[in-house]
């Protein structure tokens, strides 16, 4: 006798929701160990995680600002996993939508003022895509591997950003950030540092959600994600499609870094992104390449931050790798959790 995987028939909506709901609470039991190995009181560390971005609107307004380019950079993510392309470089992206937006409004045309937000926001998206396009190129023309591809792109795009801000665009103090943007060139805020960037990240989830399910091209996605093979059998342009939604997970990215230079710091400098682009993997994952659900575990993972920065600030002691331990951790338990609902072991007899 032994034991084997079987997929199951179906999977209730409520089950996946009942592992969800446990694998939160099992992430906070291990937050809570964590906290008592490292000294702080695990109840009151766990209060501090959960009153920092929701219990003043300080902290709300901070957690909504940290969506905004988790979301873009899950929404990159997500994309590519729908035709089953790993998309490692949303940071690569987000850079390049970053220094493309900063290139324009610091050293482009001189644009009419009601044509400059959107030519910023236009001027990232491309430069997003282009950085994107590359790696898809060369998986459909080279057959060379997108995570290397994507992953190692990135730290050229940071280099390219680090080339500029310590070169020839420092700004006139000679610290290592570019000159701040005139006013016309940056986003209108919405409350406190909120900026116009959460209306318009939820405004391409709600577009990309509709168009995969009620357009003709998303149906081929759907298709292409399935099975290669049955797109070439049935007639649908895979390598095109492929190239055509990359591009559009770059555009996604590099409005991710648009939004930081234009909404939030105003200029370009070294190390404008912690690592949304990488956090956003996780995110993806955890919404299951569902593209509004993007957006709620991005404001989740935003809580987390927010909080972690609020951890750090009452208990020094406790770092910002127990935050990234607790992502890490909620990530593995709600991954294996959603593989057992998909699966069950059931014992086989030999011959059987």
């Amino acid at each position: 006798m032994s034991l084997k995987l079987e997929r199951r028939a179906d999977t209730s909506l409520p089950a996946e929701a009942l592992v969800l709901l446990a694998s939160i609470l099992l992430a906070t039991m291990v937050g809570a160990v964590v906290f008592a190995a490292v000294g702080a009181p695990p109840l009151s560390a766990l209060w501090v995680l959960l009153r920092e971005p929701f219990g003043s609107s300080f902290g709300l307004s901070e957690t909504i600002l940290k969506t905004i380019p988790l979301a873009f950079c899950a929404l990159a993510v997500a994309l590519a996993l729908k035709i089953d392309m790993w998309n490692i470089g949303a940071e690569g992206q987000l850079y390049m939508g970053a220094l493309a937006g900063s290139w324009l409004a610091l050293h482009g045309p001189n644009l009419p003022t009601p044509l400059r937000l959107p030519a910023i926001l236009l001027a990232g998206a491309l430069g997003g895509a282009v950085w994107a396009a590359i790696p898809a190129m060369l998986k459909v023309y080279g057959d060379v591997n997108e995570i290397i591809s994507t992953l190692m792109l990135n730290y050229v795009a940071i280099a390219w950003v680090e080339y500029f801000v310590y070169g020839p665009w420092k700004g006139a103090d000679g610290f290592p950030y570019t000159a701040t943007f005139h006013e016309s060139w940056q986003l209108p805020l919405l409350y406190r540092r909120v900026h116009v960037g959460i209306l318009l990240v939820l405004a391409l989830a709600l577009l990309l959600y509709w168009a995969e399910r009620r357009t003709a091209l998303g149906y081929e996605v759907r298709v292409v994600g399935a099975s290669v093979r049955n797109a070439h059998y049935g007639g649908i342009p895979v390598l095109s499609r492929l190239l055509l939604l990359m591009a559009v997970a770059g555009a996604a990215a590099g409005l991710a870094g648009v939004g930081e230079v234009s909404g939030v710091e105003h200029r370009l400098h070294a190390g404008i992104s912690p690592g949304y682009g990488y956090t956003a993997i996780i995110i993806a994952f955890l919404a299951r390449r569902n593209l509004l659900a993007t957006v709620g575990v991005a404001f989740i993972f935003a809580a987390l931050v927010v909080g972690g920065d609020g951890l750090q600030m009452a208990f020094p002691q406790v770092s910002s790798a127990v935050v990234q331990l607790l992502q890490g951790t909620l990530l593995l338990l709600v991954l294996t959790g959603g593989f057992f609902t998909r699966y069950r072991l059931v014992r086989s007899r030999g011959g059987r």
